[in-house]
């Protein structure tokens, strides 16, 4: 994930990440605080208060747009309402594709964003570790 939101702020996104569970939200503030020795990704945990607004990376267990974020990170099949924000510009939605249910669910999901108008497509995990688009 550390990589990714790099990525992201290089390309100039905001970002705003939406975890399952507090302490997930906790163990990804420490990993973007310690991935690489020398390493800066401005960050915070959602407060709800005025500071949320100035984080080019937001971490909350839900959506919002405090921090007009431009890219949405859904970890763990947290959902999102698929109505289309007109902030945002990539929607990521992560799951573990080896869980049938939570297969299932990142299924209903793919169909209520296309049908809400978003473009979407998906990559998956080969068994050789790489990445492959496949729709």
């Amino acid at each position: 994930m550390p990589k990714l939101v790099q990525k992201a702020l290089e390309q100039e996104y905001r970002v705003l990440i939406i975890t399952e569970h507090p302490e997930q939200a906790k163990r990804l503030d420490t990993a973007l605080w310690t991935f690489e020795p020398g390493s800066f990704l401005p960050h915070a945990l959602a407060t709800g208060g005025d500071e949320d607004k100035e984080q080019p990376v937001l971490l909350a267990q839900d959506y919002t747009d405090a921090n007009d974020a431009t890219l949405l990170i859904c970890l763990n099949g947290q959902a999102f309402d698929a109505s289309p924000d007109a902030r945002l510009v990539r929607i990521l939605d992560m799951f573990d594709g080896y869980n049938e249910s939570a297969l299932a669910a990142a299924r209903a999901r793919w169909k209520a964003y296309k049908e809400a108008g978003f473009p979407v497509s998906y990559i998956k995990q080969q068994a050789n570790g790489s990445w492959k688009k496949e729709a």
